[in-house]
């Protein structure tokens, strides 16, 4: 039996002291802190970002323009590369549909805007969350447009 300080002891062939599972603990906390504080300063810039888009849209009193700059600020928050933001006219179908970050060749190749007849159509009339595995498992009422994936 040795009588060793076993903070002395040769770690992976090397000369140097075994970490004591107190330091060990203490590494763990320390690195567990760093990790919530970036969560928190994460949070903390998200809320600052979400403060100037409100900020922002009440500047400007351009329904159009506010209608883009709500998408744009909504895709910026979610960290997406694009977002759509969808009006409902008084026929309960899209009287506007705003894209942002769709160039306009891509656009001009997937045709007319949504109208609100297929799943957007199901989500106005009954605004819940769907969850689809793919595209070809959600069933479209026939008379909306069809719809192509690249």
């Amino acid at each position: 039996m040795s009588t060793e300080d076993p903070s002395e002891a040769v770690v992976d062939g090397h000369d140097r002291p075994a970490p004591s599972l107190d330091r060990l603990r203490l590494d763990a906390l320390l690195r567990e802190l760093i990790v919530r504080a970036e969560d928190l300063l994460d949070t903390q810039s998200r809320l600052h970002r979400l403060l100037d888009a409100v900020v922002s849209i009440a500047s400007d009193l351009s329904l159009p323009d506010t209608l883009r700059r709500i998408a744009e600020l909504s895709a910026e928050l979610a960290d997406a590369r694009y977002a759509a933001l969808g009006v409902i006219g008084t026929d309960q179908t899209l009287s506007a549909f705003i894209t942002v970050g769709v160039d306009t060749e891509t656009r001009l190749a997937t045709g007319d805007s949504p109208h609100g007849k297929g799943i957007l159509g199901l989500l106005i009339n009954n605004p819940k969350p769907i969850r689809c595995t793919t595209w070809r498992s959600i069933r479209a009422p026939t008379d909306s447009r069809p719809t192509t994936r690249r």
